[in-house]
């Protein structure tokens, strides 16, 4: 019977099943629509988290690319401090300042951008937008506050969602698209091990 859906044991224990395609190919239904998730304007944010070497960075650099070339305005941050996902950009420099990633096609009229997280200085961000320049500074110089800063439990993981809080917020700033990098209407994530 050709188009049912036929489904094998291994299928079965994974709740899917096999359905006929286009020129007899093959999909797995219920697999999840990739082009329908970073093409839908409602998703704002995508995490790739995982285990260690499941291949997080190589999935978000792919998403963050695809998403771009279908005309999304993309920002990849990496929270893990090795280097991978520039290497896997192309980019000689990755910081807490959005890297613009060059070798996006631009005919559907996206743009990717690239950042890793820089603990420290979005921590130093939290401080200067909270206190006044001069209290910020005294802050800043204080011993406590870079000990804390650099190496206080749970640190990263706050200061992550702080710059995630950020740049979602930047993406909805309606004046943010006319300043440049920022105004992206995609986030995707790449976590540590």
């Amino acid at each position: 019977m050709a188009g049912k859906p036929s489904t094998s044991p291994s299928a079965r224990r994974r709740g899917t099943s096999r359905a006929a395609g286009p020129a007899g190919s093959t999909r797995t239904a219920g697999a999840l629509e990739l082009d329908a998730l970073i093409g839908d304007p409602a998703t704002q944010i995508i995490v790739c988290c995982g285990s260690g070497g499941v291949g997080k960075t190589t999935t978000s650099a792919a998403l963050a690319l695809r998403a771009a070339e279908q005309g999304r305005r993309v920002c990849v941050l990496t929270i893990d401090p090795a280097r991978r996902l520039a290497q896997a950009m192309g980019l000689t420099e990755l910081d807490n300042v959005p890297r613009p990633v060059s070798d996006v096609d631009p005919s559907a009229g996206g743009s990717l951008d690239a950042m890793m997280l820089d603990m420290k200085r979005t921590f130093d961000e939290v401080v200067e937008s909270h206190a006044t320049p001069e209290k910020a500074q005294q802050i800043l110089n204080n011993p406590s506050y870079v000990a804390i800063s650099s190496s206080f439990a749970g640190t990263q993981e706050y200061m992550a969602m702080e710059k995630l809080g950020q740049l979602h917020a930047a993406s909805n700033d309606p004046g943010a698209a006319e300043g440049g990098t920022q105004g992206w209407d995609l986030i995707v994530v790449d976590t540590p091990p």
